[in-house]
């Protein structure tokens, strides 16, 4: 709807000016209006993400793929998962997932992106961070791993 992508775009006017806290409820509210759009759930998965919410990122992340009516937003999703797992150091489900981006949009899934998110995600990550956490954990998804599911 109209509403919802005038929330989205001003969510994300709020993000980049680091406002990030307000930018999270704007972008909440865009997905209340439209829960279906792939691109607002990209969105509030990066902010997330880049606050070092990674599990909360990465159920934004999965939401989106699902949510995808194109093989880009898919493909969008699939890289923004495969940056998140770089940035947690889980090399093998980072590669499932940019396998799984490039085969639907090599042009979008190409390894300067893919840096990019690595670098954005960790800049607000903690220097350390404690040995269990619920993010450093392996858990099983409703998404590709080569390790603990099968590949969807």
């Amino acid at each position: 709807s109209r509403h919802a992508r005038a929330h989205r775009v001003y969510g994300n006017l709020l993000f980049r000016a680091g406002r990030l806290a307000q930018a999270e409820k704007v972008l909440m509210r865009s997905i209340w209006l439209d829960s279906t759009d792939a691109t607002v759930l990209l969105d509030l998965g990066h902010l997330l993400a880049r606050s070092g919410r990674h599990s909360q990122a990465r159920l934004r992340f999965q939401q989106a793929y699902t949510a995808s009516t194109c093989k880009q937003d898919a493909a969008a999703a699939d890289v923004a998962m495969s940056a998140l797992y770089m940035t947690l150091g889980r090399a093998e489900d980072a590669h499932a997932f940019f396998e799984r981006a490039s085969s639907r949009d090599a042009t979008l899934a190409n390894e300067d992106t893919l840096l990019a998110l690595v670098a954005d995600f960790r800049t607000n990550l903690p220097t350390t961070q404690p040995a269990h956490t619920p993010d450093s954990q392996h858990t099983a998804h409703a998404e590709p791993h080569t390790s603990d599911t099968q590949s969807t």
